[in-house]
């Protein structure tokens, strides 16, 4: 499960292969979890037959985690768009289920997570909301270290230096918040 605003943030994942693939696109910044969240519209992945939109990222993701096919379904609570489900599998070809009864459940997981005030609560004290935050702490120290940059341009660089060093963005901003890396003088 993800949630996004100009970036995307991934919030859990319940295995190795979604950890993987949900880092790269955390990474790169793009991918049918970011566009899914963007547009308000389920997104199909499928390594074997990709979409030419998706032939880099595609390449990729095979080289870390293998084939595999998801489903990244936007998750609304009422017209807003607050995260994305992903359903992940390594067998070719579509759910046994179909891309309502996706959004059905996407929706359903809004409406009961993050709609009840209850558990919004309980979801907001999740240990994942504090890896995400320590990204977003990162963040602004890294425009802060800019100067003039925005923290847009900042996730940016940290996303750049995740991908150039193949680590996640959680690693980099920890090096950046336990003093071990700057962009003060360009990176």
């Amino acid at each position: 499960m993800s949630t996004g605003t100009a970036t995307h943030h991934v919030l859990c994942a319940t295995d190795d292969v979604s950890t993987r693939f949900e880092a790269l696109q955390e990474v790169h910044g793009r991918g049918p979890g970011v566009q899914a969240y963007q547009q308000g519209a389920a997104v199909h992945l499928d390594t074997r037959a990709p979409d030419e939109d998706w032939a880099g990222l595609t390449a990729v993701v095979v080289r870390a985690v293998g084939d595999l096919c998801l489903d990244a379904v936007p998750i609304h609570v009422g017209l807003e768009v607050v995260g994305v489900l992903t359903f992940f599998r390594t067998s070719e070809g579509s759910l046994l289920v179909g891309p309502d009864a996706l959004q059905l459940v996407a929706d359903l997981v809004g409406d009961v997570l993050i709609a009840d005030p209850v558990n919004r609560e309980l979801v907001l004290a999740h240990p994942s909301w504090g890896s995400r935050s320590r990204v977003d702490l990162a963040a602004g120290m890294v425009a802060v270290q800019m100067g003039r940059g925005t923290v847009d341009g900042a996730y940016a660089l940290l996303r750049a230096h995740s991908y150039a060093q193949e680590q996640s963005l959680p690693t980099t901003a920890r090096q950046v918040l336990d003093g071990l890396l700057s962009f003060a003088d360009g990176g």
